[in-house]
Parts: structure tokens; C-alpha cells; sequence
């Protein structure tokens, strides 16, 4: 069923294959296979065999962005009855019906995780039901040598998840991975920012970014993405209503402090409501800095540009916005910590976010 590993072609084909096919234009690397841009939108390049459920078709045309033709696929391929018979129409169905419903951070996770997936196990027409935990292991030794240790565990992820929603969809009738497959343990980042640099960061920052790194603190560590979509109507008489940046059901109210009264009052005076409901931070033309998919280049280009300078002056080490969360509940208990945070399990926390170690 998988051939003997050996270090990847160029070839999307999988393993063993000798040949490379020609190479894809580098603005439709990240696409599905099959998908190219063209004229200013996505189009698919339809199977002889299957032009007769696409409107008879060579290329047809999926929308203007991503999203819109992601969900014109999965009306598509809902229509012509789609099954799942193999591994290759499970993964198929897992990208463009499951991974849009997610968060854009999951979707870009899972996403590069796939091509690999399919190298691996869709080199033949295998039985959506002919994996066992003994392929994922195989698997995951391919990928950790060819690749990493993380790699090879964001790969099992997506493939457990992939088997879980073909378990939803009734592809299959259990997940053969959950319980019996242990994934690769990698350990998270751990980078506790003491205060002088912080604060020798923040003196070279403009005063927006003072407020916001202050604002971020204060509010518990909340993400970068929940303190951007912040808007002036989620400005409460009893605190800030945020929502929760990983799972959309979270939905919860920070409440007010006179600190974090004084530093919002002080954001709106450096930058007043504009007409209609306009967000705490916004850029030139008063754009918001978190896009619709919830990208933040803009802010991340002013983050990379400052901490290149502070670290230049040599007033710190280089560290992440993101490390600031474990700066906030540093000395919060690991089950507080793990509840400021938002996390659904005090391990995740302990993985990634405690730096200090506990005093007993």
C-alpha cells in the first residue's frame, strides 16, 4: 500500500514517481490541484470524464477569491453526488467542504499539511477503509525524515481530522487514529520576555503600539487578532466583549479596570470614532489591520520593523507579539492561566505558555 520512503520528487504524483510534471506558476502553488488563476479568477481545469457535471466544460470558472470558489466547488461536486471511495476523494471532500467552515489559521494549517498527505497516500487508489494506525506511523517516520519532527505532527493532525469528518459524512465508521496512534511530542516556543525589554521595546514604539502592548497585558493576554477586530461597539458598559479568535462560540467580556478605562480613552483620543462602527486600531484610510481572512500583514510589517530597530540598538532580543500572552498571567496559576487565556485544556497552557517555573 506505501512504497518504501525515499526523498520527494517534484512530482505531485507520489511516491516512486520518476518523471516531474511541468511546474506550476508560482501564484498557483498554493492552489488545489487542478486550480489555476486566470483572468483575475480562480478557475478549475475540469476531467474529460467529468466535463458532463460541468456544464460541459474544459475550465470553469470558481469566483473572484478563494472563499467563493471554495464554496462553488463543494456546491459542484455536492450536485454531482460525490462519494468517498478512496483516501484521495476523502481528502478532496475534507478541503473544500470541511476546511472552509474553519478559521483561516486552521485552514493555512491544515493546508500545508495535505500535499503531503496525498503524496503519501494517494499514490494508488486506496480504500478510504484500508488505513490502519500502522500506516499513520509509517507516515509519520517518512515525514519526520524527509522533513521534521512538527511537520510530521501537524501532518497527523490533519489526517485524523481528515478521518473525522469522513466519520461525520459516513465515509467510514470510526477514526482508526484517536487512541491509538501517539502523535510526535513537540514542545512549544518558550520565550519569557522579562520587563526591562519590554519596556525598552515599547520606548521606541510609537504611541499607539505603547497602548496597544499595554492594552494586551491588561486584557490577559488576549490574541492579536481578538485586540484588532475590536470595534467601538464592543466597547460595554461593563468591559470589552471579545470573541474568541480559535473557536467563534467564544464569546466573552473582559471587564473594566481603571487602566484599562485610562487606555482606551486615551487610544480614542489619539484616534477618534470615524462614521459608522470603526475599530480601536485602524491604519491609513482608517482600514482596520486584521483583513477579512484574517491575515495581519500591515500590523505584522510595523511589529517586524521596530523590533528589528530595538534589537539593531541592542535594547533586547528579538521575541514575538504572540509571547506576550505568557507574559500576561506569568504568575497566574497553570488552571487561571489556562482559563485567562481561553484555552479547553490546562495541557495546552502547561505546552506552550508556562515560562516561570511554579513556585510550590
Amino acid at each position: 500500500m506505501l512504497q518504501s520512503p525515499r526523498k520527494p520528487t517534484t512530482s505531485n504524483s507520489g511516491w516512486g514517481a520518476e518523471m516531474s510534471p511541468k511546474k506550476r506558476l508560482k501564484e498557483n502553488r498554493s492552489l488545489p490541484k487542478r486550480w489555476k488563476w486566470q483572468h483575475g479568477a480562480i478557475y478549475y481545469r475540469v476531467p474529460p470524464a467529468n466535463k458532463s457535471e460541468w456544464d460541459g466544460k474544459a475550465f470553469f470558472r470558481l469566483g473572484k477569491t478563494l472563499a467563493e470558489a471554495h464554496r462553488t466547488f463543494s456546491e459542484r461536486i455536492h450536485q454531482a453526488g460525490a462519494t468517498v471511495v478512496t483516501v484521495q476523494d476523502l481528502f478532496d471532500r475534507f478541503e473544500f467542504e470541511y476546511l472552509p467552515t474553519k478559521a483561516p489559521a486552521t485552514q493555512k494549517y491544515y493546508l500545508h499539511a495535505l500535499p503531503t498527505l496525498r503524496e503519501v497516500f494517494t499514490t494508488n487508489q486506496i480504500h478510504v477503509g484500508a488505513l490502519e494506525p500502522y500506516h499513520a506511523y509509517k507516515m509519520m517516520a517518512y515525514v519526520t525524515d524527509i522533513q521534521s519532527e512538527k511537520r510530521a505532527r501537524r501532518c497527523m493532525e490533519c489526517l485524523s481530522s481528515a478521518y473525522s469528518f469522513g466519520v461525520r459524512c459516513g465515509a467510514v465508521k470510526v477514526n482508526p487514529f484517536i487512541g491509538q496512534v501517539i502523535k510526535p511530542s513537540v514542545q512549544g516556543r518558550r520565550r519569557e520576555v522579562k520587563d526591562g525589554e519590554l519596556i525598552a521595546f515599547a520606548s521606541i514604539l510609537p504611541r499607539k503600539w505603547q497602548l496597544y502592548i499595554s492594552l494586551k497585558l491588561h486584557t490577559r493576554g488576549r490574541r492579536k487578532g481578538e485586540l484588532l477586530r475590536v470595534k467601538h461597539s464592543d466597547l460595554l458598559d461593563d468591559g470589552i466583549a471579545f470573541v474568541n479568535n480559535k473557536r467563534a462560540t467564544d464569546r466573552f467580556i473582559v471587564k473594566w479596570t481603571p487602566e484599562i478605562r485610562a487606555i482606551v480613552k486615551e487610544i480614542i483620543e489619539l484616534h477618534p470614532q470615524r462614521l459608522g462602527d470603526s475599530p480601536l486600531f485602524f491604519g491609513k484610510g482608517f482600514k482596520p489591520y486584521i483583513k477579512d481572512d484574517g491575515t495581519t500583514s500591515g500590523f505584522d510589517s510595523i511589529w517586524q520593523r521596530y523590533m528589528r530597530k530595538a534589537v539593531k540598538a541592542g535594547l533586547c532580543e528579538r521575541f514575538r507579539e504572540h509571547d506576550l500572552r505568557d507574559k500576561a498571567v506569568e504568575n497566574e496559576s497553570l488552571e487561571v492561566a489556562a482559563r485567562l487565556l481561553r484555552h479547553t485544556s490546562t495541557a495546552t497552557t502547561a505546552r506552550h505558555y508556562r515560562s516561570k517555573p511554579e513556585q510550590i
